[in-house]
């Protein structure tokens, strides 16, 4: 039987209304979500500096999960991308702010920079919709 995949969909949807993007998709009991900034619903990037980005990001991540039927505890994969490796030590301390243990699988990449301009950091992550992730 063909698996279906579910556009996940929040409210306000700012990202597919502004950039024509699907915040994530849900195809069985597995969310994959697209980068996520530090953007705010006004399509600005938080002020503040990494953490702050990192925080706002956090809470789009989570906005988008609960919508999608699951939550920070079952992120199961996680990639990062960081304008600047100075900023490696400041990303696991917001891992460590917003995920409990049994930490999710990651990947941390340096880029040149994101479509908006002022963006530290983007996160991308793979969930569970159902189940438990073990330790």
């Amino acid at each position: 039987m063909p698996t279906d995949a579910h556009r996940i969909r929040t409210d306000p949807d700012t990202l597919y209304q502004t950039r024509g993007l699907a915040a994530g998709y849900r195809v069985g009991d597995v969310l994959y979500l697209s980068g996520m900034t530090g953007m705010g619903d006004d399509g600005k990037i938080a002020p503040g500096g990494f953490a702050a980005q990192a925080d706002q990001m956090f809470r789009n991540i989570q906005r988008i999960l609960q919508a999608g039927g699951s939550d920070l505890s079952r992120v199961v994969k996680t990639t990062t991308f960081v304008t600047s490796m100075q900023y490696r030590d400041d990303w696991i301390a917001a891992k460590q702010r917003w995920f409990t243990a049994p930490m999710p699988a990651g990947t941390l990449v340096e880029v040149s920079r994101f479509g908006s301009i002022d963006a530290l950091i983007e996160l991308e992550v793979i969930a569970l919709a159902d189940g438990r992730v073990l330790g």
